[in-house]
């Protein structure tokens, strides 16, 4: 078992929280080693069950102490999963100040895939994050995310393609970036227990751009049954889906509303960056995704 730094993971009951501390374990690290900080206890029995010590920190109080990080040399930052954006700044920044307060050796955050080319407000969180981070001190990490397969790749998606022979999208003909979740946190994970990450940032993506008529060939291949792929105006789209059965709410978190998001060409720029850190036979392919949700 590997003894090292303490590494505290902030959002440690999350999926992408809970997927890195499991990849933390695998490579060895002492339970001991690991200080999950989490916003509610009554969700950590399982952590602390592994061995990991739990700290409170809810960053939405006031009195948010930077105790909640005394000791820390690196600390996993994953972003709040707050919808309101400007409030996810103001949690963003109370966490940074608070890890400078404490003295933090290294900081690694989880950011978004080239920002400035993305032109939805989540942009402005991750940059105006990216900029706190940057005016504390603290020596940082960046890791960029694209988008998570997981959202955008989803069951419902898939078997209403299949249903109708049709995969509908409202991409405007743009290419797909998306990666799976426990490639994130693959990644995050190696950051965490190797040197040599010092004030950088790894825009984290898929290594090559697709399209929703490759996913559409896989879903062929797959079902065996013929999938065409069909580019729609999203208000088409949207109808489309009220007309299957959605309620308007559902339609607002339906992986579709996201699809103008990709319309500008931010998903077709690339990197190696996350191949080169977890290593190109660890990559989840879009196949391998599209298979499980089947």
């Amino acid at each position: 078992m590997i003894t090292m730094s303490k590494l505290f993971i902030l959002g440690a009951t999350g999926h992408l929280g809970g997927l890195t501390v499991k990849h933390l374990l695998n490579q060895g690290v002492n339970p001991k080693d690991i200080v999950a900080v989490v916003r509610d206890t009554n969700k950590s029995s399982d952590l602390e069950k592994l061995g990991l010590e739990i700290r409170l920190g809810d960053y939405d109080q006031k009195d948010f102490s930077p105790a909640v990080f005394e000791g820390a040399d690196k600390l996993l930052f994953i972003s709040s999963p707050s919808f309101d954006n400007t409030h996810r700044i103001k949690q963003h920044a109370t966490v940074v100040e608070a890890a400078r307060d404490a003295n933090v050796k290294h900081i690694i955050y989880t950011g978004l895939a080239y920002p400035d080319r993305h032109n939805t407000p989540l942009a402005y969180v991750h940059s105006a994050t990216e900029a706190a981070i940057k005016s504390s001190g603290i020596p940082y990490t960046i890791l960029r995310n694209t988008f998570y397969m997981e959202y955008f790749l989803v069951k419902a998606e898939m078997e209403r393609a299949i249903a109708s022979g049709t995969l509908l999208t409202a991409s405007n003909g743009e290419m797909l970036n998306l990666v799976s979740r426990n490639d994130f946190a693959l990644a995050a994970a190696i950051v965490l227990t190797t040197e040599g990450h010092e004030n950088t940032i790894y825009e984290l993506t898929y290594p090559v751009a697709y399209s929703y008529e490759d996913i559409a060939r896989i879903l062929s291949k797959l079902s065996g049954k013929q999938i065409t792929h069909q580019d729609v105006a999203i208000e088409q789209l949207k109808a489309h889906l009220l007309e299957t059965g959605l309620t308007p709410e559902q339609l607002l978190y339906d992986s579709s509303a996201f699809q103008p998001a990709f319309a500008n060409g931010w998903a077709s720029v690339t990197s190696d960056s996350l191949v080169n850190l977890i290593g190109r036979n660890n990559l989840t392919t879009i196949e391998e995704a599209v298979r499980k949700l089947l």
